[in-house]
């Protein structure tokens, strides 16, 4: 929440939003700036395990010029 204050005092641009398939899948984060897809962020409690970055990777498919970030 600290972030969106900071963007909303400081007139930054950027909006956060979610992503989510018709499926389901979802990836918690996404940061726009001026309309613009510049982020995705996918938060995991504990370890990454090999099976964490399944939603990441159907994002890549659809956004592969997207940076992406993965925080444990």
């Amino acid at each position: 929440l600290q972030i969106i204050a900071l963007n909303s005092y400081f007139r930054y641009g950027y909006e956060f939003f979610f992503w989510r398939t018709n499926n389901g899948i979802e990836i918690d984060l996404i940061i726009t700036h001026s309309k613009n897809p510049i982020a995705a962020v996918e938060f995991k409690s504990g370890l990454l395990k090999p099976g964490n970055s399944y939603a990441m990777n159907e994002f890549k498919k659809e956004y592969p010029k997207i940076k992406t970030y993965i925080v444990c």
